[in-house]
């Protein structure tokens, strides 16, 4: 099995962990880094200039700060899936993410 992935079994619950780090978090890092400065160098050559220079890359803004929050999910998070006999949990840890979500173990087929 990979460094990436771990199976754990606890009397009857079984614990499968999977860790986000991989090689795409470094590429990543570096294109986060190079998005961002790119729309720090907008703003601050902009300035005073008309609205619309200031509102257009507003998205880009947005996807700058998930670029920036992903990355460090790529370096920090975990997923963890326990099965016990009574339900299925999958969750993200340190940092939250889409998908954590509880299953009552009879609606699992």
């Amino acid at each position: 099995m990979s460094n990436q992935l771990s199976v754990e079994k606890s009397g009857n619950n079984l614990i499968i962990l999977y860790k986000w780090y991989s090689l795409k978090a470094i590429f990543l890092t570096f294109f986060t880094i190079v998005w961002c400065g790119f729309l720090f160098f907008w703003y601050s050559s902009t300035g005073d200039g008309p609205i619309v220079f200031q509102l257009f890359p507003i998205i880009h803004v947005g996807v700058g700060f998930f670029l920036a929050y992903l990355t460090i999910c790529l370096y920090v998070n975990t997923t963890s899936i326990e099965v016990t006999k009574l339900q299925l949990t999958i969750k993200h840890d340190p940092l939250p993410w889409f998908g954590a979500k509880k299953f009552n173990i009879k609606d699992v087929k």
